[in-house]
């Protein structure tokens, strides 16, 4: 997953990081030395792997406390096998996707898609750019005029550049559903080239986070943001988000709609209703809401399905409810 670290060199302590075959390590997960990541094992986002810690075969863990991950679950045998308690179309997926990862023609297919967008797609703001060096030089003004329209030019490129994005969004993928998706197959395709569009515009999107801007340009993108809400972030499967009115998402929230288990795309709504507050780097799992006045804490995570209640306060990895609530002071 993206923002993992894999430390095998630690303290002056070095140790191999071992991961099993079709093993999972999420977004924002930290292995130290000596970790082992068992056969189809799932460190989930935020997943603290300890120093020498063993992450049993299909085992799915969360997070930390007192410097040790959460076991969430531990399946009986593989994801095929009966005694997986995955159901029947799960795991017909994960057997399609499998077979497909071992094969040489769509492990190339797949790379050379990968390599076609990103030469396509990831000069796009230098493209849109370039439109100021034209202004520049073939527009017939004084100086002084040229370099006080500079701004305004530079923000209707930018602007032009985020349609772009937009406009291939709902020709290429339509409206994201909840739902499952197998690695390889043609949404996991379509996945790919969205991601790499959306990072095309990362720097201008990053400039106006928390201004009314992005939430014009998540309200494009298909999701429902309320009135005067402050979002820090652009959201990849944003028909999946919902942000209330007067709502807060802070700095470095993922508002990402996705998780990836066992080379499984599954999409889930974001609920983040109105008066609510994520706060800096929190995330709220795909299927998770937030209930009106509620209040998630910095590096938090809300799990997959969990509701927290209208005024409560939770924090923690994974978060829980903490003994005081806004009922308390409202």
């Amino acid at each position: 997953g993206s923002e993992v670290k894999m430390l095998a060199t630690y303290n002056n302590e070095a140790a191999p990081i071992v991961m099993k075959p079709f093993s999972n390590v999420l977004d924002h997960c930290l292995l130290l030395p000596g970790v082992t990541v068992g056969r189809e094992a799932v460190c989930g986002t935020f997943t603290l792997g300890a120093k020498g810690h063993d992450f049993s075969d299909f085992s799915i863990s969360t997070g930390s406390r007192d410097g040790k991950c959460i076991l969430l679950r531990q399946r009986d045998g593989p994801a095929e096998s009966e005694s997986s308690g995955l159901g029947e179309a799960e795991k017909r997926m994960i057997q399609v996707a499998r077979t497909r990862a071992r094969s040489t023609f769509h492990y190339i297919l797949f790379n050379l898609w990968v390599g076609v967008n990103v030469l396509l797609w990831s000069p796009l703001s230098e493209f849109f750019m370039a439109g100021l060096a034209v202004y520049w030089l073939l527009v017939p003004l004084s100086t002084l005029d040229l370099i006080l329209l500079s701004p305004i030019i530079y923000a209707v490129l930018n602007v032009l550049h985020l349609g772009f994005i937009c406009l291939l969004k709902w020709l290429v993928v339509g409206r994201y559903k909840e739902g499952n998706y197998p690695y390889y197959g043609v949404f996991h395709y379509k996945w790919v080239m969205m991601m790499i569009l959306h990072d095309s515009a990362s720097d201008f999107l990053d400039s106006i986070q928390g201004t009314m801007f992005i939430n014009f340009f998540n309200r494009a993108m298909g999701a429902k943001i309320g009135r005067n809400a402050i979002v820090m972030s652009a959201a990849l499967e944003a028909d999946l988000l919902e942000i209330g009115d007067l709502a807060c998402v802070g700095l470095d929230c993922d508002v990402n709609c996705h998780t990836v288990e066992n080379m499984v795309i599954k999409l889930a709504p974001v609920k983040i209703l109105d008066g609510a507050s994520v706060r800096t780097a929190a995330v709220v799992m795909p299927g998770g809401t937030m209930e009106r006045g509620s209040v998630l804490m910095e590096q938090s995570q809300v799990l997959k399905g969990e509701t927290v209640d209208p005024n409560q306060i939770w924090s923690g990895l994974p978060a829980e409810q903490e003994r005081i609530s806004l009922d308390h002071i409202l």
